[in-house]
């Protein structure tokens, strides 16, 4: 298997086809629903929320299966039924797909969904390459449990703010990396008068330009 490399993606208002209705199928309808794309989905039948999705008007459905020659226009394409034959088919017949899953066939789909974890201003990303989807469930677990992630958040709603500021202040970009670099520091993050010292050291630097 090539190597893939780990991305975010914007996807509001992109299409996604989803060929299946089964409890994969839902299971990435709510990923893509969740980010904002436009759902598409084909199935012959399909699982009871997925009938709700459709007329909550959130997905768009066609109660039919496709045929493996069929050309769709989608930005996203994601194969989840049991049939092998009509993923293969699929993917040969929708090269113009850069973005085609393959529930069946990791080896062949051109991406691969992630576990995550995302607290506010922190996003965590894992996967064990399908070697196994539970222990990579099992991670998540651990991973809540030894990672402080409460902290990170005060950090880094700390940083949000400080980087804004930062940009903010006509002074050169070297003296802006500099103190970027600084305020990133554990001893001057886990400082009680850091909003009072950054706000100071914003001071020197515009006296200086002055």
């Amino acid at each position: 298997m090539s190597e893939k490399l780990p991305i975010l993606l914007q996807l509001k208002d992109k299409v996604v086809a989803i060929v299946g209705g089964g409890p994969i199928a839902l299971r990435n309808i709510k990923r893509f629903l969740c980010v904002g794309a436009r759902v598409v989905v084909y199935a012959e039948r399909c699982e009871p929320e997925i009938s709700d999705l459709f007329k909550q008007g959130l997905i768009r459905l066609h109660e039919r299966t496709l045929t493996g020659e069929e050309k769709v226009e989608a930005d996203i394409l994601c194969l989840a039924t049991n049939n092998r034959v009509v993923h293969e088919m699929l993917k040969e017949a929708n090269p113009h797909i850069f973005l085609i899953y393959d529930a069946a066939n990791r080896f062949t789909s051109s991406f691969q969904f992630m576990n995550f974890m995302k607290e506010r201003h922190l996003l965590v990303a894992w996967s064990t390459q399908g070697a196994s989807p539970i222990y990579a469930k099992r991670l998540k677990k651990d991973l809540k449990e030894n990672l402080p992630i409460k902290q990170y958040n005060d950090h880094l709603a700390f940083l949000a703010k400080a980087r804004e500021l930062i940009q903010q202040i006509q002074v050169a970009k070297i003296k802006k990396e500099q103190l970027l670099l600084a305020i990133t520091d554990e001893t001057f993050l886990n400082r009680a008068d850091r909003e009072t010292l950054l706000l100071k050291y914003l001071l020197d630097l515009t006296d200086d330009v002055k």
